[in-house]
């Protein structure tokens, strides 16, 4: 029997920790934004025509000078995600068809990518702004950086079925994963 669900919240908010707990206890986990990153370089020959030259970088597509092109321009924004998104979703579905088991999705913002089809129930990870800044700050982001991904993730992430709020210590953390699974029976 196959159960999807999806981890989902702000950049900072912890989506990815509580993926490695989850893992750690054994789940499936599908990163969005590695896949995302697989889909950019089967393309790079359209991203390359869009965006220009520059975002190629020794043969690959660079993040860092895609993001830099696209994140101060919302027209070149919204058109990247109309190139990947469908990409993205498509691949997401093929990946999940093959498996079976409880399977959780790690993705930023599952509303513009329309998976939430996919996903019995929606889980967003919360965290104060301030100390989503901190961590991001901690992780090697300018604040110009942290402003322009705040801007553009807003409140579009899915009504949530459940809400793990990150702002305290591991052990909080691993907690309230811990209510989740019982809430759904799987621990």
């Amino acid at each position: 029997m196959k159960r999807v669900f999806c981890i989902t919240g702000k950049a900072g908010a912890g989506k990815s920790t509580v993926a490695k707990i989850l893992k750690r206890r054994g789940f499936r986990i599908i990163n969005v934004d590695k896949l995302a990153h697989v889909i950019l370089e089967e393309n790079k020959d359209i991203i390359r025509k869009r965006f220009g030259e520059g975002v190629v970088v020794n043969g690959k597509i660079s993040r860092k000078k895609l993001g830099e092109v696209v994140f101060r321009n919302p027209e070149l924004f919204d058109e990247l995600e109309r190139i990947i998104h469908p990409l993205i979703k498509k691949r997401l579905k093929n990946i999940l068809d093959k498996l079976e088991g409880v399977i959780f999705i790690d993705v930023a913002i599952p509303d513009k990518l329309g998976i939430k089809e996919f996903c019995e129930k929606i889980i967003v990870i919360y965290a104060d702004q301030w100390i989503i800044e901190k961590r991001l700050r901690n992780s090697g982001w300018s604040d110009e950086k942290i402003q322009e991904v705040m801007k553009r993730q807003g409140k579009e992430y899915m009504e949530p079925d459940f809400i793990i709020k990150n702002n305290g210590s591991l052990d909080l953390l691993e907690k309230q994963i811990n209510d989740f699974l019982k809430e759904v029976e799987l621990c």
